[in-house]
């Protein structure tokens, strides 16, 4: 902005009206004999020194124009600014291996997150493993401890009572089974495992199968002052399923919510038809999962805090068992819980009309034997 010859440099509103700089032909000329007015900056200084305006100065100053000179009350120091063009004229190389070293220093980060994060993970399942190893042992020990002390006073004749021999043998019968189930379930995990399973598929009513599961636990858990109540409307539901892997799930989740209920000593069962799939609902009002522990519950090995803070018995297979099964017959198994309130895990299964549709989801085949072989997930 020009006027008569002079430049206005710099202003400033004020409360008494407006303070302003101005700047004669022959110092705009000193001015643009060392620099270009797109690379220069201002600052203006009072008597003292201070800054009024403007930033800190470079360490080269273009000009100077005191306030004496000026009349008026501040000092205006010029000077240079960054070289734009100088930055904008760099050299392409340069700019080609900043980006060659930004692109490798990006894949060396990616790579180790990805080796850290698959280093955790395996230390993880190692962890899992030896925590399985060491559950399977103490699952084994105990029933097998009282089998061999059994045994022993039976072969030396040392019961003081025949009534005492009598209940030995129920000892030996609950024992026995015990062990038998834990091997069968094992043998059948690891065949899951491989993908090596084969379900023996026929039309079964799942109601009655659901019966006969809960008289056979009700069977086992009654000496402990366990109940199991059944709500199964009295009704008659087929579906195409394995019998004894169906017996196997619900048997896994009934011993579930009764080691993980130590003060309500009551389980639910309930069984609910739907036009094409049949739910059967296992609830207690236990210990309860938290909600970051169910994302991973059904994950083999895993055990949730509270178990091992109380010393619960278990191997961490019976929900992965769970899943696995449900799964190969075209089902799946949902989960609500919360920590005090309990835990309710349903297995939903599809009808007999059903099961042909859902098939094709499992990576499996139906043969005409009934036979059904799936591979691994």
């Amino acid at each position: 902005m020009r006027s008569g010859g002079a430049a206005l440099l710099a202003w400033q509103p004020a409360s008494d009206g407006l303070h302003a700089v101005v700047a004669g032909p022959s110092y705009l000329a000193l001015i643009a004999t060392e620099a270009t007015p797109s690379d220069l900056r201002w600052k203006l200084s009072d008597q003292d020194g201070r800054i009024v305006l403007g930033p800190p100065p470079a360490a080269r100053e273009v000009a100077v124009r005191t306030a004496a000179a000026a009349r008026l009350p501040w000092t205006l120091h010029v000077f240079e600014g960054p070289d734009m063009r100088a930055i904008q004229q760099s050299s392409p190389r340069r700019q080609l291996l900043i980006l060659i070293f930004a692109v490798v220093g990006l894949v060396l980060a990616t790579g180790w997150y990805f080796t850290l994060r698959a280093i955790s993970r395996e230390l993880r399942v190692s962890q899992l493993q030896s925590d399985f190893v060491a559950a399977v042992s103490h699952e084994f020990r105990s029933p097998l401890t009282s089998l061999s002390h059994i045994a022993e006073m039976l072969a030396h004749d040392r019961f003081p009572s025949d009534d005492l021999r009598r209940r030995s043998y129920d000892v030996l019968i609950r024992d026995t089974d015990r062990l038998r189930r834990l091997v069968e379930g094992l043998l059948d995990f690891g065949r899951f495992e491989a993908g090596a399973a084969t379900l023996r598929l026929e039309t079964v009513d799942v109601a009655d199968l659901v019966r006969a599961t809960v008289a056979d636990f009700r069977e086992r858990v009654a000496p402990e002052g366990y109940l199991v109540e059944l709500a199964d409307g009295g009704q008659s539901i087929d579906a195409r399923v394995d019998r004894e892997a169906i017996s196997r799930a619900l048997w896994n989740l009934l011993d579930n919510a009764v080691k993980y209920s130590p003060d309500c000593r009551t389980v639910w069962v309930e069984l609910d038809r739907h036009p094409d799939r049949v739910a059967i609902v296992v609830r207690d009002q236990g210990l309860g999962i938290p909600v970051p522990e169910q994302r991973e519950i059904f994950d083999r090995f895993v055990r949730g805090a509270d178990s091992k803070a109380r010393h619960i018995k278990g191997t961490g297979i019976g929900l992965a068992m769970v899943r696995q099964i449900v799964q190969a017959h075209g089902g799946h198994v949902a989960l609500e819980s919360a920590p005090g309130a309990g835990s309710a895990f349903t297995i939903v299964l599809p009808l007999k009309d059903a099961f042909q549709r859902e098939l094709s989801t499992t990576g499996g085949t139906d043969d005409a034997e009934g036979q059904f072989r799936f591979g691994k997930a």
